[in-house]
């Protein structure tokens, strides 16, 4: 169960920064990058969820010593997650913004 949500935790977390960059690609092809947008938060809102489900799965089994080691890594890399998120659909928008000009 531990392994499956770390996995997925890192692999929704990867889509989150990959959508923006696939975003840019197929702008102007009867996309909206608002879209891709929407899907890139919801992939890195899944990858942090599942990051809770770990957690939770954790304080189930009794394993404290285990959350007390990694809860610092894991807070530093959730707000790295949503920092560059944030930084690559911002640039995603505005690079489709300009190109409409």
């Amino acid at each position: 169960m531990s392994a499956f949500l770390n996995l997925g935790s890192l692999v929704l977390g990867v889509v989150s920064w990959i959508i923006p960059i696939v975003a840019v690609k197929q702008y102007g092809k009867r996309h909206k990058v608002t879209y891709f947008s929407v899907y890139s938060f919801t992939a890195c809102t899944m990858a942090l969820v599942f990051q809770l489900f770990e957690i939770r799965h954790r304080v189930n089994t009794g394993d404290f010593s285990a959350i007390m080691d990694t809860i610092g890594a894991i807070t530093v890399v959730s707000v790295i997650l949503i920092m560059v998120t944030v930084v690559l659909n911002s640039t995603a928008l505005y690079l489709c913004s300009t190109k409409n000009k």
